[in-house]
């Protein structure tokens, strides 16, 4: 289990829902450097899983 405690508040949005989860974006912190777009995700299993998914996304704009 990963927690993450911030001082900054979050404005998660919804971005993908399926049968087995519902994926957020906190828009309020959404970067760009050059060509590159930056964005903190939050994965919300609904159960308990037992295996872990690690992605790298880049989103060119």
């Amino acid at each position: 289990m990963l927690i993450a405690i911030s001082a900054y508040p979050a404005n998660w949005a919804k971005v993908f829902e399926d049968n087995f989860r519902t994926s957020y974006v906190d828009i309020d912190r959404l970067t760009k450097h050059d060509e590159i777009v930056f964005f903190w995700t939050l994965t919300d299993y609904g159960e308990k899983i037992t295996y872990l998914l690690l992605v790298n996304i880049r989103l060119i704009v």
